[in-house]
């Protein structure tokens, strides 16, 4: 029982997992899940993806992500600095 266990664990998941990982990348990871086991699961998990045009998208999202946190950083700093202009005003009596 052990035994089974023991295939199941480090040769049969592997494969599963590899080809859950693999397949948007479009690559053949339930080979390297076969093959190498949970080396092989990690090396999957490290390559990139076959398709040049959807790396192109992810650096192109990345950019524009970048953007975004950068506005988002200026917005939180307006609003901070009108936050202190209106501490700084003088209570009225």
């Amino acid at each position: 029982m052990a035994a089974l266990l023991f295939i199941a664990v480090f040769w049969i998941a592997p494969i599963f997992v590899g080809q859950k990982i693999g397949s948007p990348k479009q690559r053949a990871g339930w080979a390297w899940g076969l093959l190498l086991g949970w080396l092989g699961v990690a090396v999957v998990a490290c390559l990139s993806n076959k398709d040049p045009r959807v790396a192109a998208r992810d650096v192109a999202l990345t950019a524009k992500q970048r953007v975004i946190a950068e506005l988002e950083a200026e917005v939180r700093l307006a609003e901070l600095s009108a936050r202190k202009a209106a501490l700084s005003l003088p209570a009225p009596r």
